[in-house]
């Protein structure tokens, strides 16, 4: 009856049998030892279907460089001619009130010819940075204030040498596409804009006949990212980056030296434009041009199901051999009343033994595990009650400054610097305690900074004297909330101490390359360079303790949300004074935002 316990055991424990672990890794080895002629196949059939994707990839990498001559070599012609004109040059150097009139007419002329020896082009013009004068095939008039040429406004936006970018005119598809470059006088300053206004339908048609066989996406991006072309009409006129995948892959063709990028299932064909700093990717699947290589496939499925059956009817042969040592052990345990006690076969002690204690152990952790399971579900009950707690007494904080802000008003009946202070208080306690937001404006984290500062030039009689310089630009841009305060509170508890002159916080923000640069300088007494090493190794640790834990809180709020690229940096001179830089990437929307609504 022995002989069969195997059999029992196999139904007791079903698939998860050790039997069947045997059973699985026989067959991984068999497969080894019969697998390595499907293997040359399969390999040879991976070099062949390569080198019909390097060949794909070539034809589509020459078919989009044309793209770009195609679609830029008129443009840059007449640009050419545009900069070497002379009348051109003596409109856009001349003042506003000597602006020459035959010159103008002249100027008119040459984009009126430009435009008709171009069906493409709707209408080109030039405009003057000096003299604010606008000049088309179809007017000349002064810009001013008039914010109807949405191609200006977007130059003027983004002051960039060179762009492209699509428009809408009353309708939900694109009807023009505008090419932008600027205009430069001997010295290479910038003195005017050329700019020719295309009908898109006539960049998509450039884009689509330029392949035989449409790609399964093609995407035509500017420098900044600005997707002009996509065979996913949704897509045209957003930004790279708003799709995490595409915008990987458009990083990577970015830096690729050549032009081929292969991309999970697509291989990529890519072509830059040097002059117009534009990228062009057309997307091939993989599994489309494997349709040539059915027959291959087809043989190596019928060898592989061969070579499973072979590997199958090894493994379990040997496998039912080897999982009779398994039921000597099961048996072993069945019959033992301690694990202690427990006698295995001397042709079975070691690894086996090992097993079972092992087992053991882990029971026992288990049960430990479990009463700290409980524990830790009380504690979490405990913080959820005083969440809740916390909830609550904000508003009665807020309800209670706001009765005793009224009470002064009536009692003095007049603004005292009391009650100034007391709103400015309530005003900084309900934005600190809106725990549902982490990301703000800039302005909005600037306004409660101001609130603290203008409260601790009150405390501390008027000898706190703040200055902020913020570059208006910064201010749609979001922040961390609360990132300046701790720094700010820093200056007050420690640089300003013992000091005999009046202080002075002087706070800036500035755009650059794309991160926002915050700097708080104090001329307080400084720190000295041991102890300053000291805060920037904290700055740098993963851990939250001891003092300046405000400072560390804020460095690992910008860790996990703006990433590795975000820095915080002090530099002081003992007796000068201390300046903290807080650098993170520029965005004017967070995708924290959007999580937090989506789980709200």
């Amino acid at each position: 009856m022995k002989n069969f316990d195997f059999l029992r055991n196999i139904r007791v424990f079903s698939w998860k049998s050790v039997f069947f672990r045997y059973l699985f890794s026989l067959f991984l080895l068999i497969l080894i030892i019969f697998i390595p002629f499907c293997i040359i196949l399969y390999q040879y059939s991976d070099y062949a279907f390569s080198k019909e994707l390097a060949a794909v990839s070539a034809q589509n990498a020459l078919k989009s460089k044309t793209i770009f001559d195609l679609l830029n070599s008129n443009y840059f012609a007449n640009c050419s001619v545009v900069s070497d004109s002379t009348d051109v040059k003596g409109i856009l150097n001349a003042d506003t009130d000597s602006i020459p009139s035959q010159e103008v007419a002249r100027v008119q002329d040459m984009l009126q010819s430009m435009k008709r020896s171009d069906k493409a082009v709707d209408d080109l013009m030039i405009y003057g940075i000096q003299n604010d004068l606008c000049i088309s095939t179809e007017s000349v008039r002064q810009v001013g204030m008039d914010r109807s040429l949405s191609w200006l406004n977007t130059y003027r936006a983004t002051k960039l040498p060179f762009l492209m970018f699509p428009r809408k005119v009353d309708s939900d598809t694109f009807d023009y596409i505008y090419t932008v470059s600027e205009l430069y006088d001997d010295s290479g300053n910038a003195i005017g804009v050329f700019c020719s206004k295309n009908r898109y339908q006539n960049f998509e048609q450039v884009v689509r006949q330029s392949f035989g066989e449409d790609p399964d996406k093609i995407f035509i991006v500017s420098e900044l990212g600005l997707i002009l072309y996509s065979s996913d009409k949704a897509r045209i006129n957003t930004l790279m980056f708003e799709d995490p995948d595409i915008y990987s892959a458009y990083l990577s063709a970015r830096e690729t030296e050549g032009s081929t990028l292969f991309w999970g299932d697509h291989i990529i064909s890519v072509a830059k434009s040097g002059r117009s700093d534009l990228i062009l990717m057309a997307y091939n699947s993989r599994t489309s041009l494997m349709s040539g290589y059915q027959q291959i496939n087809y043989f190596l499925l019928t060898g592989g199901l061969v070579v499973f059956l072979i590997a199958a009817i090894c493994s379990l042969f040997i496998a039912l051999n080897h999982y009779r040592s398994v039921t000597s052990v099961i048996r072993a345990i069945q019959n033992a009343d301690e694990p202690s006690r427990m006698q295995l076969p001397n042709r079975l002690n070691s690894e086996f033994f090992y097993i079972i204690n092992s087992v053991i152990s882990s029971a026992q952790k288990s049960q430990m595990l479990d009463q700290e399971l409980v524990d830790k579900i009380g504690q979490l009950r405990q913080a959820q009650l005083s969440e809740l707690q916390a909830q609550i007494n904000p508003h009665f904080i807020f309800n209670t400054l706001q009765l005793i802000n009224l009470s002064i008003l009536r009692e003095t009946r007049r603004d005292t610097t009391a009650t100034r202070v007391i709103s400015m208080f309530s005003q900084l306690m309900r934005s600190t305690y809106d725990t549902k937001r982490m990301i703000v404006p800039v302005r909005e984290e600037i306004q409660n900074l101001r609130l603290f500062t203008d409260i601790q030039s009150v405390r501390y009689g008027g000898r706190l004297r703040s200055e902020y310089d913020i570059s208006p630009e910064c201010g749609g841009f979001c922040t961390l909330k609360l990132m300046l305060q701790p720094f700010v509170e820093n200056c007050m508890l420690h640089g300003f101490q013992n000091a005999e002159q009046d202080w002075k916080l002087t706070i800036r923000c500035r755009l650059e390359n794309g991160f926002l640069i915050f700097t708080i300088t104090d001329n307080g007494a400084g720190i000295e360079p041991e102890r300053l090493k000291e805060i920037q190794e904290k700055l740098e640790s993963p851990n939250i303790q001891g003092q300046n834990i405000g400072i560390t809180n804020v460095r690992q709020r910008l860790m996990l949300l703006f990433g590795a690229e975000s820095a915080v940096s002090v530099e002081s001179v003992p007796g000068q004074g201390t300046q903290v830089t807080i650098r993170h990437p520029a965005m004017e929307r967070h995708p924290f935002e959007d999580a937090q609504q989506q789980i709200s």
